[in-house]
C-alpha cells in the first residue's frame, strides 16, 4: 500500500502543471453560449414543422 502512494505521489510530482488558458467561469459561459446558439438553430430549422 505505501509503494502504491509513492509511485502516486511520484507521479504526481513529476507531471508538468499547466495553467488553462482562460479562467474556468468562461468555460462555463462559452459552453452555455454554444448550448443556446444550437438550441436556437434547432428551433428556427424545425419551425413551421407539423408535429407527428
Amino acid at each position: 500500500m505505501q509503494l502504491l502512494h509513492a509511485l502516486t505521489t511520484l507521479a504526481a510530482e513529476t507531471e508538468p502543471h499547466t495553467e488553462l488558458p482562460m479562467p474556468a467561469l468562461m468555460f462555463g459561459v462559452v459552453a452555455l453560449g454554444l448550448l443556446f446558439g444550437l438550441m436556437v438553430a434547432l428551433l428556427m430549422f424545425g419551425k413551421g414543422r407539423p408535429h407527428s
